[in-house]
């Protein structure tokens, strides 16, 4: 993942200080720190998102991308919901899976995945979206922010 490099690049290139995207996105000082320096496996999938429309990029880039920045951005695709509980909902019926089934091969706690889909899908750690992201073969985009329900 290249979500700490392209977040440092971004504040860089916008000569963003900690709390003016505080100011801007409700993130907190001591987040964007981690980010920025820390684990960014435990920043959580609400967090990204209000990042990536505050810098207008697309999921995807900003975790993955290695391009360059301007590219990033060029690429912007509006995001204004999040469909992640529902998608991922679809996507076990769709492939008759089970919990353990996604949890065994996602190496993903049987109750994280309950929480994600019967509790606070914003509060989902990026992570988890991630491996969940690569067992349904999915980009983070699909998976999280498109409605694929609508597309069956």
């Amino acid at each position: 993942m290249n979500l700490q490099k392209n977040f440092n690049r971004l504040k860089r290139k916008k000569n963003l200080s900690f709390s003016r995207i505080y100011r801007m996105t409700g993130i907190s000082i001591s987040t964007l720190q981690v980010l920025a320096h820390g684990n960014q496996n435990n920043i959580r999938i609400e967090t990204v998102i209000k990042l990536c429309n505050y810098f207008k990029i697309d999921i995807d880039d900003f975790i993955f991308s290695d391009k360059n920045i301007d590219e990033i951005v060029a690429r912007f695709k509006q995001m204004d919901s999040l469909n992640l509980q529902k998608n991922v909902r679809y996507l076990k019926e769709a492939n008759n899976l089970s919990y353990k089934k996604i949890c065994i091969a996602t190496k993903i706690n049987l109750n994280t995945l309950h929480i994600l889909l019967n509790g606070n899908e914003k509060n989902t750690r990026i992570e988890t979206v991630v491996k969940l992201a690569e067992f349904f073969e999915k980009n983070l985009d699909e998976l999280v922010i498109k409605d694929i329900t609508a597309s069956k």
